[in-house]
């Protein structure tokens, strides 16, 4: 795909593969403690859009809020960075 006449909002990453979603205690994490850390962001109001948790290359956890969801583009600042 050529990019030079297509602006960066119109560029879409296509994955050649969906990365596997497994259970959070396959990866080590309590299901128990995400639902509470999920829980937190909603009550400390600090408007979460996604989350997702990754290890070795599989989704452990994965949410949306409303009104975002999967499908949605996000923008994603360079804080993300600090946790990979």
């Amino acid at each position: 795909m050529t990019t030079s006449n297509v602006s960066s909002a119109e560029r879409t990453i296509s994955i050649a593969q969906p990365l596997p979603r497994v259970s959070p205690e396959s990866g080590g994490l309590r299901s128990e403690a995400v639902l509470a850390f999920i829980d937190r962001l909603i009550n400390e109001n600090l408007n979460p859009h996604a989350l997702m948790i990754l290890k070795d290359g599989k989704v452990l956890s994965e949410a949306y809020f409303e009104p975002y969801g999967p499908k949605e583009p996000q923008t994603v600042y360079s804080l993300s960075k600090a946790f990979t």
